[in-house]
C-alpha cells in the first residue's frame, strides 16, 4: 500500500464517519506508516 492510498483511505473513512474511530484510524494509519518506514529502511 503506498501513503497516497493510504491518505484517499483514512480521509474516505473520516468522512463516511466509519466503523473505525478516528484516534484507531488514526494510530492504524501511523502504525502502517511506521512499517513501512522500516522496511523501506532496510531494503
Amino acid at each position: 500500500i503506498n501513503t497516497r492510498t493510504l491518505l484517499d483511505y483514512i480521509e474516505g473513512n473520516i468522512k463516511k464517519k466509519s466503523w473505525l474511530d478516528n484516534k484507531e484510524l488514526l494510530q492504524t494509519a501511523i502504525s502502517v506508516l511506521k512499517d513501512n518506514q522500516n522496511l523501506n529502511g532496510k531494503m
